[in-house]
C-alpha cells in the first residue's frame, strides 16, 4: 500500500471526526496477474495499520476505483475498547463493494452439480466418514441451494445447506476440475447461511450472516 492521503470522498471516521487516512492498494496473484480485489490481502494490510498505536479506521483505494474501508470492531470476548490492548482477540470489520449474483441456467447448473463440483471435491480425508454415506453426484443436488456467478461472471458462487457445508470441511479439492467449467474467470466462493447455533459455536460471534470458504 502506498503512503496515505486524506479520503475526502469517504464519510469520515466512525465518531464523526476527520476522514480516515487513505492508502492506495493493489492486488496480484502468485503468477503476477493484477486483480481488482482480494479480501485476505486487504485484511492483512488493515491488521498492520490498525490496532494499539495505529489508526482506528483506514480507507483503501483499489485499482478499479472502489474505496474499501477497514475499522476496528468489538473484541471477541466483549471486554475492552477497540485498540486499548486489553482482553480478547483484535477484530477488524471490512467494507467491500456489493456484487450481484446471477443464478446459473439449468444446463449450467446440471453441469456444475453433476460433474464439475463432484469431481473437484471427490477426495475426502479418512476422518470424514459422513462423506461416504452420500454418492458424490447426489451430494450437490441435495445440498446446493443456489449456484450462480458474480458480476461479469468473475466468481462462481455456491450456497450450500449448513449440513453440506460442514461435510465439505475436510474434503480435498481438485482445482484442475474446477477450471474445466468456463462460466467464471477468477475463483469459487462456497458459503452457507449462519444460524444462531453456528454463531454461538464459533467463538461467540454475533451478527454474522454467512460462513464461507474460498
Amino acid at each position: 500500500a502506498r503512503e496515505p492521503s486524506t479520503a475526502a470522498d469517504d464519510g469520515g471516521d466512525v465518531d464523526g471526526g476527520p476522514s480516515p487516512p487513505r492508502y492506495e492498494i493493489r492486488f496480484y496473484t502468485c503468477t503476477g496477474v493484477e486483480v481488482d480485489l482480494c479480501g485476505h490481502a486487504t485484511l492483512a494490510a488493515a491488521s498492520t495499520l490498525l490496532g494499539p498505536g495505529g489508526h482506528r479506521v483506514v480507507a483503501f483505494g483499489a485499482n478499479n476505483g472502489e474505496l474499501l474501508r477497514a475499522a476496528l470492531g468489538a473484541r471477541a470476548n466483549g471486554r475492552g475498547a477497540p485498540g486499548d490492548g486489553t482482553g480478547g482477540a483484535l477484530r477488524i470489520s471490512l467494507s467491500f463493494p456489493w456484487k450481484d449474483v446471477t443464478a446459473l441456467e439449468r444446463d449450467e447448473f446440471d453441469l456444475v452439480t453433476g460433474s464439475v463440483l463432484p469431481r473437484a471435491f471427490a477426495g475426502a480425508s479418512s476422518g470424514n466418514n459422513s462423506w461416504f454415506k452420500i454418492k458424490q453426484t447426489d451430494f450437490f443436488v441435495r445440498h446446493a441451494l443456489m449456484i450462480g456467478t458474480t458480476d461479469t461472471r468473475e466468481d462462481l458462487f455456491v450456497e450450500l445447506s449448513e449440513e453440506g457445508f460442514d461435510l465439505l470441511g475436510e474434503v480435498k479439492v481438485d482445482y484442475d476440475a474446477l477450471c474445466e467449467f468456463g462460466g467464471y474467470t477468477r475463483g469459487v466462493i462456497i458459503c452457507c447461511r449462519a444460524t444462531k447455533d453456528r454463531e454461538d459455536a464459533e467463538s461467540g460471534e454475533e451478527d454474522k450472516d454467512a460462513t464461507s470458504q474460498r
